[in-house]
């Protein structure tokens, strides 16, 4: 069984804190306060278990490029409630795009450009 791994951006500091060491788990997880207000301090994050071209693991809240039949997409990495990764907003041919692993390379073909979090333009300027 692979035990998920998770990072958190803190929305005060306005940085992205991750962990491997799960006896500090129960810290990391200490940071999801909310305030009735303003809503979460801070965001969870699970890796999708994925790595891109490059080696960077692939975090749910990810922004990344894929390349497919010649037409190149940006968007976020996102989590369907069946479990499957994808890659939101982009299209083709009518359906989402996952975020699956060639099984005879292990690799994904994506590449992670930046976060939800930290660089929100990536994805707005792409998808206007």
């Amino acid at each position: 069984m692979t035990i998920p791994k998770f990072r958190v951006y803190d929305k005060v500091e306005c940085m992205m804190i991750t962990t491997s060491d799960y006896e500090d788990l129960s810290d990391l997880f200490c940071l999801l306060k909310a305030d009735a207000d303003t809503g979460y301090y801070s965001e969870l994050m699970q890796s999708t278990g994925l790595f891109d071209k490059n080696g960077v693991e692939i975090f749910e809240g990810d922004i990344i490029v894929a390349m497919s039949q010649g037409v190149k997409a940006i968007g976020e990495v996102k989590r369907r409630i069946d479990g499957y990764w994808l890659m939101y907003p982009a299209l083709q041919h009518g359906e989402l795009w996952h975020i699956v692993e060639n099984v005879d390379t292990g690799e994904t073909g994506v590449e992670v450009v930046g976060n939800i979090y930290e660089n929100p333009e990536l994805v707005e300027v792409e998808n206007e």
